[in-house]
């Protein structure tokens, strides 16, 4: 019987002893990884490494950081796993480097490099404005629109910079990608604006996806519009400043001309009509941007009268204009 007892207590023991070996078999070793986001930053803008531990126990680990050889003591520490740190000017070179010693006394050290990169994005709307506007064309509902992206991206941690024709370009419109539009040197992207504006975000890397730019811009979609100058005979505009109120005398002769902005036809491809107190001219101008008007000899003063001009596109009736313009008869 106690024979028995010995050999159960025993066997016991054994059990334990190689439950314990096993699991002493099983421990992993820890592993560090190193990333920065964003994988290529911007000039002058903020970033974020993050040092990655797996293994069988990461808690309570110590992180030592350096930026460029030089310690970074406040975001070094116990469970300090991260870096913020902020860019320089576009081509600098950044190295960042982690030591770690975990709780069991394992030494894991990593680097990485990057170089600041950056990528001008363009755009440009091809509809219609006068010939002297000085601003910006903006584009309005279906104006065709090209945006172009011109990269200024280096080799991770050198000064080489990449050929444009050798990176890869994924292009979204309003956050959905567009597949056809994307693909290796493809730095131009074209598509008709939307009604209330629009988001274009273009991803560019290398094709070892070292290198990750990205960059947006939002573009605005406006309203056409028709303004109303004073005009002399031959319709030339006297004055630069568009009216909206004109006091005129009796017997005077007025010459208005309308100036359409952000069409995407011609101005003498639009469709003009003018109004004179809601009333339809009975004949159309010769030259439809140009009216003229004869304030009567024999009306009752004060008397007021209301101009007002539309223009349309024929082919998208939502896309039209119209503006008015008071006269008062002294």
């Amino acid at each position: 019987m106690k024979k028995e007892l010995v050999k159960l207590i025993l066997s016991i023991l054994v059990t334990m002893i190689l439950v314990k070996v096993a699991a002493a078999q099983l421990v992993l070793p820890t592993t560090l990884a190193l990333k920065v986001n964003p994988t290529t930053p911007l000039p002058n803008s903020a970033a974020v490494a993050t040092a990655w531990l797996s293994g069988s126990d990461t808690s309570g680990a110590n992180f030592i950081w350096f930026l460029n050889n030089v310690r970074q003591s406040d975001s070094s520490g116990v469970d300090k796993n991260t870096l913020s740190f902020q860019t320089e000017k576009l081509g600098s070179v950044n190295t960042i480097t982690v030591s770690v010693t975990t709780t069991i006394g394992e030494n894991l050290r990593d680097s990485i490099s990057f170089t600041v990169s950056d990528a001008d994005l363009t755009w440009s709307a091809q509809n219609q404005a006068p010939t002297d506007y000085e601003g910006k064309l903006l584009p309005s509902e279906g104006t065709k629109m090209t945006v172009s992206v011109l990269p200024i991206v280096f080799s991770p941690g050198t000064k080489t910079q990449l050929n444009p024709n050798n990176l890869n370009y994924r292009w979204f419109l309003n956050n959905i990608f567009n597949s056809s539009a994307s693909g290796l040197g493809k730095s131009v992207y074209k598509y008709s604006a939307g009604t209330n504006g629009d988001n274009l975000k273009v991803q560019i890397s290398n094709t070892q996806n070292t290198v990750m730019v990205e960059k947006s811009v939002a573009i605005p979609v406006v309203a056409p519009k028709v303004l109303i100058f004073l005009a002399d005979n031959a319709g030339n505009i006297i004055y630069r400043s568009a009216i909206t109120a004109f006091v005129s005398n009796l017997g005077q002769k007025l010459t208005l001309k309308a100036v359409p902005y952000f069409f995407n036809l011609l101005p003498a491809q639009l469709t003009w009509s003018w109004f004179v107190n809601d009333k339809k001219m009975a004949e159309t101008p010769r030259n439809p941007l140009v009216g003229s008007l004869e304030i009567p000899k024999d009306i009752v003063t004060p008397s007021n009268f209301q101009i007002t001009i539309t223009a349309m596109n024929p082919y998208f009736n939502a896309e039209n204009a119209q503006n008015l313009i008071n006269i008062n008869v002294k």
